[in-house]
């Protein structure tokens, strides 16, 4: 397979507004039953969780996406996830 060389030096592709997208994520989250969590890394720097407790938990699903802050697949799909809000109730 031939490399298109289209990301060397960082990700060249597609691109998203990601604040719109995490505003989006949260006003899904909190529709569908998700509640936010909040990790301090340093004084400037906070993570953003959300999670969602089941009543007969028999399984756990953690999902990161956002790591690099510039491919859009991952949280768009996190979105799409959250919105559709087809969890199996053992999650």
């Amino acid at each position: 397979m031939r490399r298109l060389g289209k990301n060397i030096h960082g990700y060249q592709g597609e691109q998203i507004d990601i604040q719109s997208i995490l505003e989006e994520l949260k006003d899904a989250a909190m529709r569908t039953g998700w509640r936010p969590d909040h990790f301090s890394i340093t004084p400037k720097i906070e993570l953003l969780a959300y999670h969602r407790a089941s009543a007969q938990p028999q399984k756990n699903v953690y999902i990161s996406t956002g790591i690099h802050g510039d491919e859009p697949a991952g949280p768009l799909a996190l979105l799409k996830l959250i919105q559709e809000n087809r969890w199996p109730r053992s999650f």
